[in-house]
């Protein structure tokens, strides 16, 4: 938590040995951890079944410290790396617990703008964005690094990558949550029961956007 004084009233970095229950409820039993990688294996679930999920503030602290009209910016940094002939689209999404809003992001194809229904599955979901504005990451280009970036009043939100000279996508969403009664949560999805995923951190920064 930040002093009253300043724009950032959260943060918090997330290393692979905290990500973990009881802060992490994790809907996969196939985890592995180290110092530096959080490895998530396959599962036998459905399509877009959430990995895990971890709650942010919950509604008690969204209604003390977010602004009443919940003019916020909510910036995520993820550390990711890529397991070589393994497909691995990952969501990575700021939830309400009810809406889920943010990024799919993909090996075997664009980077695309998300959201919908939160639970064991996103589903439905819906894609945003220009495919011809990120180009397909690969193997070769991979860039270990992702932030994110929110501003849910304005149903906003951009991610930004090093991939060649640095590459963004920038999406509007059709719904904005409500954090104020329910509360903040970073919920990661898988796109294909088969697809694995090495995370190696998630930083999470939540700012008033006027102070």
């Amino acid at each position: 938590m930040a002093a009253a004084n300043s724009c950032l009233v959260y943060y918090r970095l997330f290393t692979p040995e905290e990500i973990k229950e009881p802060l992490a409820e994790f809907s996969t039993g196939q985890v592995t951890r180290s110092t530096t990688q959080l490895q998530i294996g396959p599962d036998k679930d459905g399509e877009r079944e959430r990995v895990f999920k971890i709650q942010l503030l919950n509604s008690a602290q969204a209604q003390a410290i977010l602004p009443d009209n919940e003019d916020i910016v909510i910036v995520v940094r993820l550390g990711s790396a890529i397991i070589p002939q393994k497909r691995d689209p990952l969501y990575v999404m700021i939830t309400d617990g009810n809406r889920a809003f943010g990024f799919k992001i993909s090996e075997s194809g664009p980077i695309k703008g998300a959201e919908g229904e939160v639970g064991k599955y996103l589903d439905p979901v819906t894609l945003r964005g220009d495919d011809n504005e990120t180009a397909s990451l690969t193997s070769n280009d991979w860039p270990d690094e992702f932030v994110i970036t929110l501003k849910p009043k304005a149903y906003w939100g951009t991610i930004f990558c090093a991939q060649g000279n640095g590459t963004k996508q920038c999406v509007g969403y059709g719904k904005k949550p409500s954090f104020r009664n329910n509360g903040i949560f970073l919920d990661v999805y898988r796109h294909d029961p088969i697809e694995e995923y090495i995370i190696n951190y998630i930083e999470v920064k939540i700012f008033a956007n006027s102070c």
